[in-house]
């Protein structure tokens, strides 16, 4: 069973080939001249987006054409080689061609995952027994696309992750003159406010003390009101179907989207001239 429809998965997969170097069937250096042949990097992405739909392990999704192993290795592979954030990139930049980041009104929150296989990042958790866990600081835009994210441990407060949480900011090229940060009561502090004046950036704060209406967000809730009239009053441009993918391979979060339709175009740079067809509407060079 696909994990995505074939009119997504084959223009990604377009784009992400386009990424990858050139590799020999068999290595060169091998010194009887051959092994075993390499594991087609395309049964290796259909694997990871496996693994990014249904979130289950290595071992679930592994099976004659490649082993966990294989897997793991290629992964690793093309985190060093940053084909991932290569493609996260392309992603934010084709989203904001064809739809639009809203770059001006921007929100950073913090929340605890479980972590139950450890890692650099994890830490013990205040809130599940002691157990492994993470701590992921996560930026959006004004309408919630993901913009970055920075991993803790679990047992580590959000305001500190701040500051390396708006540093993602510099990799979206160019920025609003003014952008307006909305932070929760947890930012409530002068050494947060006085990060946002170094880096030029203005802060709408929830207060602590102030208990929040039941029921959930409400409208008038002070962190999220002027982000909410701000978005209301702007004309906003049409609309498209876009399908985006954003991977956080190798860490624990992942965004995909699957919006029933055809995609808009396919842009496959030449590794000969990296020429760009003008019509083509997903990735801007």
């Amino acid at each position: 069973m696909p994990s995505l429809p074939s009119w997504l998965t084959e223009p990604l997969w377009d784009q992400f080939a386009a990424l990858l170097p050139e590799r020999p069937e068999f290595h060169p250096d091998h010194p009887l001249g051959c092994h075993r042949r390499r594991i087609g990097d395309r049964i290796i992405f259909d694997k990871m987006l496996q693994l990014l739909r249904f979130g289950c392990s290595y071992e679930a999704i592994a099976d004659r054409t490649c082993s966990t192993t294989t897997i793991r290795d290629r992964r690793d592979e093309w985190i060093q080689l940053g084909v991932f954030a290569r493609l996260k990139q392309i992603a934010l930049e084709s989203y904001d061609r064809i739809v639009g980041l809203v770059l001006d009104q921007i929100a950073v929150d913090g929340s605890i995952t479980k972590a139950p296989g450890g890692g650099e990042a994890a830490g013990r958790s205040p809130v599940d027994r002691g157990k492994r866990g993470l701590k992921r600081s996560g930026m959006t835009d004004g309408y919630g696309i993901p913009l970055g994210r920075v991993l803790a441990g679990a047992n580590r407060h959000a305001s500190p992750l701040l500051a390396p949480t708006l540093d993602r900011l510099n990799g979206l090229g160019p920025l609003p003159d003014d952008i307006t940060v909305h932070l929760d009561a947890g930012y409530d502090s002068d050494k947060t406010r006085a990060l946002l004046n170094e880096r030029g950036l203005h802060g709408r704060i929830a207060h602590k003390g102030e208990k929040a209406p039941a029921g959930g967000v409400p409208d008038d809730d002070q962190a999220l009101r002027p982000i909410r009239c701000a978005l209301r009053e702007r004309p906003r441009q049409p609309r498209r179907s876009f399908d985006g993918l954003l991977l956080g391979v190798g860490g624990p979060v992942s965004w995909l989207s699957a919006r029933p339709g055809p995609t808009i175009g396919t842009y496959v740079p030449s590794r000969e001239t990296g020429a760009q067809d003008e019509s083509s509407a997903l990735v801007r060079p």
